[in-house]
């Protein structure tokens, strides 16, 4: 039996929840140095690592839901990705321009400059913008990047994955490189300006991700079997183990990707020892791990969590956190909003949205 036949998978709607409970925790910290032990400081610190999550539960949704079909219809995958990611981005986006406006009594053509880019989705490409706006949606730019490409990767990829992926994997890096080169002889200075930001924060550097969830999708529709057991606690095991290693490496107050070993163990070890297998486990193996990610309040989160990850470092969380200092009734405001802004913004749109003819 195929296994397009099931298209929703519920553990993986789950897992959502705790990849975005992870980037919250990186930026919003539940301790301090001053009142816990510093490595569990530093662990938390590392939880950025839920971005990588992503990345690669991307890679796999975009190829189990679409290139693997008998039937590809290019304009109407992007119409649908476009749908699902932009209309409550573009929401956020001009309220918090608009709110800074306010608060500032100013809007500069500097600033309107600033809105184009977050609008225009280029801002992750530069290292003057990548932060402006919502911060984090830096990591939209490297999605996009890769619904408008993940064609192409596919069609190239799955012709020999075992080869293909490392050759495109540098083939990729490469092209970054050459664009990042580019840049500097037109004075774009801000362009992919170097090697390190080109590996943390770009399509180009976390290609292996998003290569990674497609061959986990071809594998999986495929029935292939690996005689492997225990794979989710396995996962579990390689992405604590990636964490604490992270944690190792850093320097305070930065984190482990700021070393040349912490990126290899973000973008390319953790991947393969940690969150592939974890992944793999909850597709394949019946655990309580897979039950409990799969229950109706972890869906109810799981959905969620895109309008958690927009709003969670944003005017709109400073406003809340001036009114509770706690970090956790910071995080269930933060998500009691986010679960009204999908079911009565987000999706809403996304249907409408879908009904125009184009």
């Amino acid at each position: 039996m195929n296994n397009l036949t099931h298209s929703y998978l519920p553990a993986l709607t789950g897992i959502r929840f705790f990849a975005a409970l992870m980037v919250f925790f990186h930026h919003i910290p539940p301790f301090t140095l001053e009142n816990s032990p510093l490595f569990l400081t530093k662990f938390i610190n590392e939880l950025y690592v839920g971005v990588t999550m992503f990345f690669i539960l991307s890679g796999f949704i975009i190829t189990y839901k679409y290139l693997l079909k008998e039937k590809f219809d290019y304009r109407e995958y992007l119409w649908k990705r476009f749908t699902r990611i932009y209309p409550l981005y573009f929401l956020l986006t001009i309220f918090t321009f608009v709110t800074t406006a306010w608060y500032f009594k100013d809007f500069t053509s500097k600033q309107f400059f600033e809105l184009l880019m977050n609008l225009t989705l280029l801002k992750g490409f530069f290292s003057n913008y990548i932060f402006t706006g919502i911060p984090q949606a830096w990591t939209l730019t490297v999605e996009e990047c890769f619904y408008l490409t993940s064609p192409i990767l596919a069609f190239i990829l799955f012709k020999n994955i075992y080869k293909r992926i490392i050759t495109l994997t540098f083939s990729i890096i490469l092209i970054g490189c050459v664009i990042g080169y580019l840049g500097q002889i037109l004075k774009l200075d801000t362009l992919l300006p170097s090697f390190k930001f080109l590996l943390n924060f770009s399509f180009f550097g976390r290609i292996f991700e998003f290569l990674l969830g497609m061959i986990l999708a071809k594998f999986y529709v495929q029935q292939k079997k690996f005689n492997v057991r225990h794979c989710t606690s396995i996962g579990i095991l390689g992405i604590i183990l990636s964490i604490y290693v992270l944690s190792l490496i850093a320097n305070s107050p930065g984190t482990g990707d700021n070393h040349w070993i912490g990126i290899l163990i973000n973008n390319l070890i953790l991947p393969i020892v940690g969150i592939a297998p974890f992944y793999w486990g909850l597709l394949n193996e019946k655990t309580w791990i897979q039950n409990f990610l799969s229950a109706k309040p972890l869906q109810i989160l799981g959905k969620s969590s895109y309008a958690f990850y927009l709003i969670h470092v944003s005017v709109f969380q400073e406003f809340i956190h001036i009114r509770f200092s706690s970090v956790i009734l910071l995080f269930i405001m933060l998500y009691l909003s986010s679960i009204l802004l999908y079911y009565l913004v987000e999706n809403p749109l996304k249907y409408f949205l879908r009904t125009v003819k184009f």
